[in-house]
């Protein structure tokens, strides 16, 4: 059997009823990919802020032959948000023949309440084919486990990956707070596969605090998980080399693409949208995906020019995180298992 049939047997149901059987795109759950990859290097996972930025970052990761994760920030913006998202992936992937195992990330989406309307939500994503969903519980304090599990039965329904950011006040690093959190997920059997921190929350004098990280991931790790970097800082090589040194397990930096996004746009506009995230409390990449089409159009120049600065951002990151060739072992490694 072709090594790409044999990689196709570890998608989730949910992607093969979304995608069906003869869809050759090779959405995995990145339990399967930290797995294959033996806790060398993490995971990346890049927000895709406009669906233009696509074909450039789907042929960064075919280039440096490596796995790729691609985030929708705020999948329940629009009711067709999902859907649409998972379609554009599908597209591009396919006009580019990607072969190479890929994660599709719904959020992260913030938890305020209202917990019945948030989980068809997440049904929703589920039923669109993302392979993991991150849930945002910071604001909610000793509640945040319940939480999670009034949230999250349509992802562990499906055995899907679940991603959670955890209040963590107190002294930093906060370790008690973040045992104290995950003994609270444990006591309700919902414990994630990924516990996100952003870099605020390690952050010292000099910059994201490698001792501070490396702490936390110990504690993620006592729990059988870990730890996700989120980090709008810096780009590329410089942006990752911390989070690398500490040895987190998936790392997102939107800022290098956030600016890449922004780019074309009028110079108002870019202002405009500035005083409108701060007054929303959300980032600028956060923005631009719930604004969607509602942005300027791009001509058929400034579009060439996002997918070619996507795809420099990319594979600048993919390098940094020594993710080259990741795709083959990753493959090397579920192809022997199918057999």
């Amino acid at each position: 059997m072709h090594a790409l049939d044999l990689l196709l047997t570890f998608r989730p149901p949910n992607v093969v009823a979304r995608l069906g059987p003869r869809s050759r795109v090779p959405l995995l759950h990145p339990r399967e990919l930290t797995a294959a990859l033996r806790g060398g290097a993490p995971l990346a996972c890049v927000p895709v802020l406009r669906p233009g930025a696509l074909p450039g970052l789907l042929r960064a990761a075919r280039l440096e032959d490596a796995v790729l994760g691609l985030a929708l920030l705020h999948p329940l913006a629009e009711r067709a948000a999902p859907d649409r998202f998972v379609a554009s992936v599908r597209a591009a992937a396919e006009e580019g023949a990607h072969a190479l195992p890929l994660f599709l990330q719904a959020g992260p989406l913030p938890v305020l309440g209202d917990a019945p309307a948030l989980s068809a939500g997440l049904f929703r994503c589920v039923d669109a084919g993302f392979t993991l969903v991150s849930l945002d519980v910071r604001r909610l304090g000793e509640g945040a486990a319940a939480a999670v599990e009034a949230v999250a039965g349509p992802v562990v329904e499906r055995e899907l990956g679940l991603e959670v950011a955890l209040p963590l006040g107190g002294t930093a690093p906060p370790v008690d707070a973040l045992r104290r959190q995950l003994d609270a997920l444990v006591a309700r059997r919902v414990l994630p596969h990924f516990v996100r921190v952003d870099a605020g929350v390690v952050r010292g004098p000099g910059g994201v605090s490698v001792p501070w990280v490396e702490r936390l991931r110990e504690v993620v790790s006592d729990y059988g998980a870990l730890l996700t970097g989120a980090d709008e800082g810096a780009p590329g090589r410089e942006g990752a080399e911390p989070w690398l040194r500490a040895g987190v397990g998936k790392l997102e930096l939107s800022g290098p693409f956030t600016r890449v996004a922004l780019a074309d746009l009028p110079a108002e506009e870019r202002t405009a949208l500035a005083e409108r995230a701060t007054a929303l409390g959300l980032s600028m990449a956060e923005l631009l995906v719930v604004l969607g089409e509602r942005l300027s159009p791009l001509t058929e120049a400034q579009g060439l020019r996002l997918e070619a600065g996507s795809f420099a951002e990319a594979e600048e990151l993919l390098l940094a995180l020594g993710l080259s060739g990741s795709a083959r072992r990753v493959v090397d490694v579920l192809t022997a298992r199918a057999r």
